[in-house]
């Protein structure tokens, strides 16, 4: 508890509150391209070529274009020629996580079932695969095309594919985002992490959860920005969520009252900033200290 304060008699934190503002906190490795050998991948190289942007695809993934040949080659060199197939398979439980995420299973349950008749070599091949995320350290060009993907969600737009039971033709599923931003990166225990900041007024079940899913896919893969836009119109589109492990709202705002009805009946404003630095402090203690463990325990 930060303060308290005296407010007008009708005050309901709920009605005055004229938006909110929300954290999402993720590795800068989530926005690297697939493995080469996974599904993704070859889906992302088939259609760039079928829709004749080729050029185009390799130029937006150019500066993280080697590093899973530059991955590779340490597996090989720490484990020999033998960790070639390991490596296929690590591709291919890692596709069947994911095919199970999207049916509701977490992707560690997936990995997991997996993981009796695991052998050493495989285990070795995906440790040093997290081992070389972790040591991932994001351009300033793709850093840039991160902060441009969260941008495409700024204004009035259609979020009915971004939460759950609601149409097109649903009034209530627009939203006004009014600002997506993308602080510098920071490292914590050895991984570098984003502070993504969304303000809007309002939000629906799993909205920012998806809006980072989707801004994650479409880096990672390389696709063009503009797909993004293209999931406000009316065609259905299947947009995965972030985890929820990285999300924590940071408070909301009341600026009616604090411009209108708090001076027109002597009160104080209602303003968190006031108490950023011990907020600040008690977040760091004993928020992001569990999302940086348990992110390290389990790979989120």
């Amino acid at each position: 508890m930060w303060d308290i304060i005296r407010t007008t008699g009708s005050f309901s934190c709920y009605q005055l509150c004229d938006s909110r503002k929300y954290e999402y906190l993720v590795p800068s490795h989530v926005f690297l391209p697939p493995h080469p050998g996974s599904y993704l991948a070859k889906a992302c190289l088939k259609y760039a070529k079928q829709e004749d942007d080729l050029e185009g695809y390799l130029a937006r993934q150019k500066e993280v274009g080697d590093w899973w040949t530059t991955v590779n080659g340490k597996v090989i060199q720490q484990l020999g020629d033998d960790a070639k197939p390991a490596i296929e398979k690590v591709m291919a439980e890692e596709e069947e996580a994911k095919d199970k995420q999207v049916d509701g299973e977490t992707e560690k349950e997936a990995v997991e079932s997996g993981k009796g008749d695991e052998d050493s070599l495989v285990r070795k091949v995906r440790e040093i695969y997290m081992q070389e995320k972790r040591a991932y350290r994001i351009s300033p060009d793709r850093l840039e095309r991160v902060r441009e993907s969260f941008r495409q969600f700024v204004g009035t737009n259609n979020f009915y594919n971004f939460t759950i039971d609601k149409t097109f033709k649903d009034p209530s599923a627009k939203r006004h985002i009014k600002s997506f931003e993308v602080n510098d990166p920071v490292v914590i225990n050895n991984t570098e992490w984003l502070s993504i900041h969304v303000h809007g007024q309002s939000f629906m079940m799993h909205q920012i959860r998806k809006m980072v899913g989707l801004a994650m896919m479409v880096v990672r893969s390389g696709c063009i920005l503009s797909r993004i836009k293209e999931a406000f119109g009316p065609r259905k589109i299947a947009v995965g969520k972030a985890p929820a492990l990285g999300l924590l709202l940071e408070y909301p705002l009341f600026t009616h009252y604090n411009e209108k009805l708090s001076k027109d009946f002597d009160r104080a404003p209602l303003d968190f900033e006031r108490y950023k630095e011990g907020i600040d402090a008690f977040k760091l203690k004993f928020i992001y200290s569990k999302i940086f463990d348990q992110e390290e325990r389990e790979n989120t």
